[in-house]
């Protein structure tokens, strides 16, 4: 998702470590867990939301074509000859 390697993962780990500490690096870690997953549900959210829009202007397109296509099927003239 983000193209990071493993070693670069590792590397963020260590620094980590480092700067927070060992005590309070499972509760930090907790605490970006569940940011990154209220992030990515909003993200779903916001993409679910673009999708519907696009398919309501697509109906909405193909509604108004089929309503020309009928209204330039009844302007023309009929073929009938007597």
């Amino acid at each position: 998702m983000f193209d990071i390697s493993i070693w670069e993962i590792g590397l963020i780990l260590v620094i980590a470590l480092i700067v927070i500490g060992p005590k309070r690096l499972p509760e930090v870690a907790h605490f970006i867990g569940r940011w990154l997953q209220r992030i990515k549900l909003r993200w779903h959210g916001v993409k679910r939301d673009i999708d519907q829009e696009l398919q309501i202007a697509q109906l909405k397109e193909n509604l108004r074509r089929a309503q020309q296509a009928e209204q330039h099927k009844d302007d023309e003239p009929s073929e009938k000859q007597t």
